[in-house]
């Protein structure tokens, strides 16, 4: 197969990105029914999720998460401050509670 460049670019790239972004929208409209599904979507952060998450964030490693969700670390790493997303959380179960 002939990988076809356009200024840096790779259609494989655009590819790989594309079906990254729809595995998170089918993990996401896709789920099952489930009230904590509805409680955590609709929830604001408080100061106590917020530790929750950063201990999360803390235990699997920021560049570790970065990497496996396909994000840039400086973003995973405002996650400590801001709390990570319910978009990914839903779509990463894994990364729910901290590592053991």
């Amino acid at each position: 197969m002939r990988i076809v460049t356009y200024r840096f670019f790779s259609v494989n790239k655009f590819l790989n990105i594309f079906q990254k972004i729809l595995k998170q929208l089918v993990s996401v409209f896709f789920v099952p029914y489930n009230t904590k599904i509805i409680k955590l979507i609709g929830s604001k952060m408080n100061k106590k999720d917020i530790a929750a998450d950063r201990e999360i964030i803390d235990s699997w490693g920021t560049v570790y998460m970065a990497k496996k969700l396909g994000y840039s670390r400086e973003r995973v790493q405002n996650w400590k401050v801001r709390g990570i997303p319910a978009v990914v959380k839903l779509a990463n179960p894994k990364f729910r509670k901290p590592k053991k």
